[in-house]
């Protein structure tokens, strides 16, 4: 009998994104040998063309007015408010937010786990909601094998300029804390691996470092012959698919730094 797994993610197809793409990839693999589960809280979709393994939870207020196709700058303000008193209202509960949506998305995984007798959650990171949402499936179903999917820097990543870098870092050591004791395998990019094994040093039976899970290649002979004219012979072209975080993602920053490269080897040449 095939293995049940749940995929706990922040979006999922049609939406594209670089997590998207890499976990569309990943289930694709996997619903060779097991029979896959979704549940996400990407509700712009809920009408798309969705398998019957594909559960969609309506998101907090201000991810619905940030979606909305009437978005102006009134809304772009109304957001940012809103953002800014639900992080001073919730200080002392961080990272825990946007508590009633996440009960209805903690409620919705343990109902999935319960109804379609789940053996595996996966929860992947980010958002930290999905981690809650596994935790808690995991104890409303202590026989569920837990199995959280750090791609994306929790601990390891930048913490929000609302809180003080000290507190915001030991409260999410806190809670991964209580997610690996909870969990029996622990799947993290490579990248992570020293600050893990420096914080977490109790858990590295359980932790798998791994490369982003890129399974399928291009294939351009399936592209329009245009299309191949941008990889001419001695040409580099940088194709940048995911949201740009200015200025963390700046394009320019990628552009300033090989014109630094080719302004060396040109002054070496001349050497």
């Amino acid at each position: 009998m095939k293995k049940r797994v749940l995929f706990i993610l922040q979006q999922y197809k049609p939406f594209s994104s670089p997590t998207c793409i890499c976990f569309e990839n990943v289930i694709d693999e996997m619903m060779k040998n097991h029979e896959a589960f979704v549940l996400t809280n990407d509700y712009a979709f809920k009408n798309s063309k969705d398998s019957d393994n594909v559960f969609r939870v309506r998101p907090f207020l201000s991810t619905r007015l940030e979606n909305s196709k009437k978005k102006n700058r009134f809304i772009c303000n109304a957001i940012f408010i809103l953002e800014s008193v639900f992080r001073l209202l919730l200080f002392f509960s961080y990272p825990r937010q946007h508590k009633l949506y996440l009960r209805r998305f903690e409620k919705t995984a343990d109902k999935i786990c319960k109804e379609y007798n789940i053996d595996i959650v996966i929860p992947v990171c980010f958002s930290v909601d999905n981690l809650y949402a596994g935790l808690y499936a995991k104890k409303m179903n202590e026989k569920v094998c837990l199995c959280p999917y750090i791609i994306d820097g929790f601990s390891s990543g930048k913490i929000e300029k609302f809180f003080p870098k000290k507190y915001g870092l030991n409260k999410r050591l806190k809670f991964e804390k209580e997610l690996f004791n909870k969990s029996e395998h622990i799947f993290a990019m490579k990248t992570m691996r020293a600050h893990y094994e420096s914080f977490f040093k109790e858990f590295q039976s359980n932790f798998h470092f791994i490369d982003p899970p890129f399974y399928k290649t291009r294939n351009l002979s399936n592209f329009k012959s245009s299309f191949s004219n941008l990889f001419e012979k001695d040409e580099i072209t940088f194709v940048y698919t995911g949201y740009l975080y200015l200025p963390d993602r700046d394009p320019l920053v990628l552009k300033n730094v090989f014109e630094c490269i080719a302004n060396k080897v040109m002054k070496k040449m001349h050497l």
